[in-house]
């Protein structure tokens, strides 16, 4: 990794744009045209980046192309390539056995909520929350052996405890929550990529 005085940028986010297959409120995903290879390393080359983090709005893991968005990162100078996801796809092993093969340094898997009516109803797809949360298992079946860091993501700042609870148990290494800082909510929620 490099040092704090290297002159790269710590961490780009990338949004991969492209198809979803969740309709969560708010998103602006349908109007992201997908980011192409050289985009990706174009990007990458001239941030010069410790971390690229592939994001939506669009699901990474439903593009064809994702390795070769990631190895585009690597080949732009990323050292680290992490996948900002919601999840669904994971549930599926043969996903998850590819990201391995990436070597990806982090999945971050967007939770909206620990009550599975109400992730459902904020990513308006039924069962959703029974699909990430299956792909949080298969992800932490290989992450110890693979050094591959998880992390839960979400916007649910009204569910923290039982989210945090969620988190531990599926093995993550980290809860990272979006929005501003709050009464219930800590300044620095972001963590670092490292």
């Amino acid at each position: 990794m490099p040092k704090l005085s290297d002159p790269r940028l710590r961490v780009i986010h990338l949004p991969v744009g492209g198809p979803c297959n969740a309709r969560c409120v708010g998103c602006a995903g349908a109007f992201v045209p997908p980011v192409t290879v050289e985009q990706v390393q174009a990007a990458a080359e001239a941030a010069r980046p410790a971390v690229v983090v592939l994001t939506g709005p669009g699901e990474p893991t439903l593009r064809e192309d994702l390795p070769d968005l990631v190895h585009a990162a690597r080949r732009g100078g990323a050292v680290r390539v992490a996948l900002v996801t919601n999840g669904r796809m994971l549930a599926y092993g043969r996903l998850v056995d590819r990201l391995v093969g990436l070597r990806l340094s982090h999945v971050i898997v967007t939770v909206r909520h620990a009550d599975p009516a109400e992730h459902d109803r904020r990513v308006a797809v039924p069962g959703a929350f029974q699909q990430t949360l299956q792909g949080l298992r298969n992800l932490a079946r290989v992450a110890t052996d693979e050094g591959l860091r998880i992390l839960v993501r979400t916007q649910a700042r009204d569910d923290l405890p039982r989210l945090a609870a969620l988190a531990r148990a599926l093995g993550a290494s980290a809860l990272w929550v979006d929005g501003p800082p709050g009464p219930a909510l800590p300044a620095a929620a972001v963590p670092v990529l490292d």
